[in-house]
């Protein structure tokens, strides 16, 4: 597979979700959160009335942003665990990329999980925050790693 850049991936995915965003839609996004193998997608839409509206994003948006995560992850810094896109349908995409604050699970994790981060995404102590910190022990007393 030839590895993409990040601005590549970031159009792809927004191709996506205007294939896949409903009649009438007017804005909506894709929040993706990402901790070790574990990852969650909400894609949401709305209509100009505010009506919610489904979004169905099948498994090729998954793998674009796994792939936009590893693509923008830094030795030492590790990589980001939130991710946001924000659509109109005239066309616009914006992102937000949060490397510093935990996710908002709807469905919660293990604190295994964060081990798995630290294996495959580095961070130096300095950009470790203290709640990553506090997972990674919780992990390694569960026995992890």
């Amino acid at each position: 597979m030839t590895e993409r850049n990040p601005g590549e991936i970031m159009q792809d995915v927004g191709r996506q979700f205007f294939e896949a965003a409903p009649q009438g839609w007017a804005n909506g996004s894709i929040v993706y959160r990402r901790v070790g193998k574990t990852a969650e997608t909400q894609a949401t839409a709305q209509a100009a009335d505010g009506t919610p509206l489904t979004v169905v994003m099948g498994r090729p948006v998954l793998r674009a942003l796994r792939e936009l995560r590893a693509a923008m992850a830094r030795p030492g810094s590790g990589a980001w665990f939130t991710a946001v896109a924000r659509f109109t349908s005239d066309g616009r995409m914006t992102w937000d990329f949060d490397h510093d604050h935990e996710p908002e699970w709807v469905t919660g994790i293990s604190p295994l999980h964060y081990l798995q981060e630290q294996e495959e995404f580095p961070r130096d102590q300095e950009h470790t925050p203290a709640w990553l910190r506090e997972r990674l022990t919780q992990g390694q007393a569960l026995g992890g790693l």
